[in-house]
């Protein structure tokens, strides 16, 4: 009897990595899989009267950059209108907000202007304006059929009537001299059916004119005229062939600021003398926030009496009490060397003496002189300096009407004082008035108006010492 072979047993080697390779695999599947979570799109659903052409794939832009796309087109239900699912990038996650505004972008030539031309030969796509800030989130929204006219923080809106539309129509532009300035918002009936009302909005910055005594015009965007030398053809813009336009005029007569929700008349042409009107008005960026730091004059009246039957004098401007005393122009605040003993100088109700000047000057300052009770505030001379050069600024009178806007070119060269160009629109009631700077607000001067004409003087000395 043989003996069986002693059994060999061979025991595998110890692999412990072996049992991570499932639990890395894990890991890298739940950050594969975290990853694409955190990178999935925001679905949304967008409902539009029509598609006009919108297909799958097409871009959702804001600020002209795609920010979504488009993963279906389809019929509503009861086929009323077309339903539109996008998906939204992650990182616009904010502009699914209730209040959104979205609208398909293609070529339109109509009430609105003319868009989307870039769409003619290319793919339709979608526009997005956010909600306002802090808004709940959306996922349901209803398109615009046309895009909406944005209305600019601050614009002055305004009331138009008419007897009929006319050529006008939403979106239409508002120009002055042929620059816009503003837009249509609607056109519509009033609630009596008797006028059409025209609302518009004139950007902040060109607020400044509009005056109570403005006038509203239609224009065409196409003038012929024919005559002796020949056809003319003047085209004031594109835009205005389709959709017609509004411009306006003011007269160079002083009258206050127009407020929002004021009605105008609109005619259906301008008359003649309206384009001739060349006010000096105060418009563009560097008017904003200026209007809260304007100084308060006050007209101020010096009587005496001169010649060999002692006949009255009157002499009026304005004048501004300042924390170094009362500003004005020194042949108001000083008595003449031919006045007698009672020449007088009244302001903010009160009298006082006026007395000659010892230095001769376009503008003095009565140093000596304590402002009455009831004055306006005075001026800090804290925010007082002397130009060395020319440069835009604003002269302010009567605080109910709007301010003389002083362009640097039509000032002089140099230091102050300045000739001002002879078209301006300044009379003698401008005597007087402090002028400020429109970069800084500061006073740097008043306007002397004789019969030389106006000139713009520096502050006295009196403010430097």
């Amino acid at each position: 009897m043989t003996t069986p072979p002693d059994s060999i047993v061979t025991t595998a080697p110890h692999r412990p990595w072996a049992m991570l390779i499932p639990v890395l695999a894990l890991i890298a599947a739940a950050v594969f899989l975290g990853r694409a979570w955190d990178a999935r799109g925001i679905p949304i659903t967008i409902h539009f009267e029509a598609g006009h052409g919108l297909t799958e794939g097409d871009s959702l832009r804001y600020r002209g950059i795609a920010v979504g796309h488009v993963d279906e087109v389809r019929l509503g239900l009861d086929l009323g209108g077309v339903d539109v699912r996008l998906t939204l990038n992650k990182t616009a996650g904010p502009l699914a907000r209730a209040g959104s505004r979205f609208w398909i972008v293609r070529p339109r030539v109509g009430t609105g202007g003319l868009d989307g031309l870039d769409t003619i030969i290319g793919a339709r796509y979608l526009v997005v304006e956010p909600g306002p800030s802090g808004a709940p989130d959306a996922d349901h929204f209803v398109g615009l059929e046309s895009p909406p006219i944005l209305i600019p923080a601050g614009a002055l809106e305004l009331v138009l009537e008419s007897e009929e539309r006319g050529s006008v129509g939403r979106g239409a532009p508002i120009t002055w001299r042929r620059l816009q300035v503003g837009r249509v918002l609607s056109v519509g009936l009033s609630s009596d059916a008797r006028k059409v009302l025209v609302r518009i909005a004139i950007d902040p910055e060109y607020a400044p004119l509009v005056l109570t005594n403005t006038r509203f015009f239609e224009t065409s965007g196409l003038d012929l005229d024919f005559g002796l030398d020949g056809l003319h053809l003047e085209m004031e813009s594109l835009e205005t062939l389709f959709t017609g336009g509004i411009a306006f005029a003011t007269p160079e007569e002083a009258a206050g600021p127009a407020f929002t929700g004021q009605h105008f008349a609109l005619a259906k042409a301008p008359e003649d003398e309206w384009l001739e009107w060349r006010p000096a008005l105060a418009a563009g960026p560097s008017e904003a926030g200026l209007a809260l730091s304007l100084p308060t004059p006050e007209r101020a009246q010096l009587t005496f009496e001169s010649g060999l039957f002692n006949r009255d004098h009157r002499r009026r401007a304005w004048v501004l009490w300042t924390s170094k005393g009362l500003l004005g122009p020194s042949d108001v605040v000083h008595a003449p060397q031919e006045a007698g003993d009672e020449a007088r100088l009244e302001v903010s109700g009160t009298s006082f003496v006026a007395v000659e000047s010892q230095t001769p000057a376009a503008a003095a300052l009565l140093a000596d002189l304590p402002a009455p009770t009831g004055s306006p505030t005075p001026w800090p001379a804290t925010d007082t300096r002397r130009p060395v050069q020319a440069e835009d600024c604003l002269a302010i009178g009567d605080r109910a009407l709007a301010p003389l806007a002083l362009d640097a070119t039509s000032l002089g060269d140099g230091p102050p004082p300045w000739k001002l160009d002879a078209s301006l629109p300044i009379g003698e009631s401008w005597h007087g008035a402090p002028v400020v700077s429109r970069a800084d607000g500061k006073l740097i001067g008043i306007l002397v108006v004789n019969d030389d004409g106006a000139r713009l003087a520096a502050l006295p000395s009196d403010f430097t010492q």
